[in-house]
């Protein structure tokens, strides 16, 4: 309930500074709140220093929101990632939960540069292989039933 209390303020001070488009704002509030979430990998692309700083998350979101943000039906706002997970220098995906940090993090819906849906949960310490396509292994009778068919 904090997450989502920091969220809103966030949001309101957001749309005081700036006089932005305050409905879809609060769509993407809304649609954050969400306890329906999918796994998504993501790619941001954050200003920082004048130079743009590039980040790769794995994380769950709110269904709503991921899918609105898909279809490009919300633009603006906040995303809030759970149960963080990243792609390391070393090619392999970390947990960004440790004993300084939550698990959870918060961007721009601008800064999204890529976002894909993915069907199960990262795991750390292994790398893109995990979501690999299982290989099906043919049994040798479907081999021997194959090249009978062939023969003939």
């Amino acid at each position: 309930m904090k997450k989502y209390f920091l969220v809103l303020i966030v949001l309101i001070v957001f749309i005081v500074l700036t006089g932005c488009n305050p409905m879809e704002e609060a769509s993407a509030l809304k649609n954050n709140i969400s306890e329906k979430t999918t796994w998504v990998y993501m790619q941001f692309n954050v200003h920082e220093n004048n130079q743009i700083e590039t980040y790769y998350y794995y994380g769950r979101v709110a269904k709503p929101l991921y899918d609105k943000i898909a279809s490009n039906k919300i633009t603006k706002g906040f995303i809030l990632l759970r149960e963080v997970k990243y792609w390391g220098n070393d090619n392999l995906i970390h947990d960004y939960k440790s004993s300084k940090y939550s698990g959870d993090l918060t961007f721009r819906i601008e800064d999204i540069k890529h976002i894909r849906g993915i069907n199960k949960e990262p795991i750390a310490g292994r790398g893109s292989e995990q979501f690999d396509a299982p290989k099906t292994q043919v049994k040798k009778e479907d081999k021997k039933v194959a090249k009978s068919k062939t023969k003939k």
